[in-house]
């Protein structure tokens, strides 16, 4: 049962018992009856009823207590959980190996022949090939020979370029015959013992238009005839003169241009193969193109 209900039951006998005991007193008290016979009974029923009625009048007017609402308890927050953030794993760029960077410069090394002689060449720039001069000789013309197994090519360059002094001669072949140029390394950054490497076409003549790559270290930084060189102890023979001297990441750093031999020395000679160094190159490349 609701306490407000029990709370107004018990009120209401607890006027039942004032009431009762009211009109016994007033039945069973000195005043003097009225006269007539008395209807004890009637009497006191009514004036219960009476008294009953006023006073749940009064209960029923006097308001119910509100009841106070139990407080709601706030929410918990819920824990926020924070996820790391991954460290992204760094992009792994594998480094070109040596055999790699040879293979792509082959691509850009030519086999050159002329009845001076035969020698190697290298391209500079499109359709421009850098060689020695002493490969062309006097001519104006000169074959370009390429022999890799499947891919053999064999076409007419023309001079038009040529520095006797630094023994440079430039060959153009036209878009016909056009291959990746080499790109220029530096000389000054060029350290000894660096490992260089050498490729060419050495003894065509004999041994047929195969490209040949040899490797060894930069000996001795040389200054001759006023021109700045590289020497190295790689293998270089006849037919190498003209060929790109490369470091290992493929840039050129020199051009095979001379060896010295008993001939000049009258002893025998090991590991003294002569390249014009890459600023001797780019300093008279403008010239030879005619600028």
């Amino acid at each position: 049962m609701p306490r407000t209900s029990s709370a107004i039951t018990s009120r209401l006998l607890a006027v039942l018992a004032s009431i009762t005991a009211l009109v016994w007193s007033w039945a069973c008290g000195d005043s003097t009856p009225p006269p007539g016979p008395p209807n004890i009974e009637a009497t006191v029923e009514a004036k219960v009823e009476q008294i009953l009625a006023e006073r749940v009048d009064e209960l029923l007017k006097t308001p119910s207590p509100t009841p106070i609402p139990s407080p709601i308890p706030a929410p918990s927050p819920t824990p926020v959980v924070v996820e790391p953030t991954p460290t992204p794993e760094p992009t792994f760029t594998p480094t070109p190996t040596v055999p790699d960077m040879v293979s792509t410069a082959v691509r850009s090394v030519v086999a050159i022949k002329t009845p001076a002689g035969t020698g190697s060449g290298f391209f500079v720039d499109q359709g421009l090939i850098l060689t020695n001069a002493h490969v062309v000789g006097k001519f104006h013309k000169a074959t370009i020979a390429v022999d890799r197994g499947e891919i053999k090519i064999s076409v007419t360059g023309d001079v038009i370029g040529i520095d006797e002094k630094a023994d440079l001669a430039l060959v153009s072949v036209g878009p016909d015959f056009d291959r990746p140029a080499l790109a220029f390394g530096d000389y000054d950054s060029t350290n000894l013992a660096d490992e260089v490497i050498v490729i060419g076409f050495p003894l065509s003549d004999v041994l047929g238009d195969a490209v040949n790559v040899t490797k060894g270290i930069a000996s001795s930084k040389r200054t001759y005839n006023g021109l700045e060189y590289l020497q190295t102890d790689a293998a270089a023979n006849p037919g190498n003169s003209g060929g790109p001297l490369l470091n290992t990441k493929g840039d050129v750093v020199g051009i095979m241009t001379l060896r010295v031999t008993f001939n000049e020395t009258g002893v025998l000679t090991e590991g003294t193969a002569l390249a014009l160094s890459v600023d001797g190159i780019k300093s008279r490349l403008p010239a030879l193109r005619g600028e």
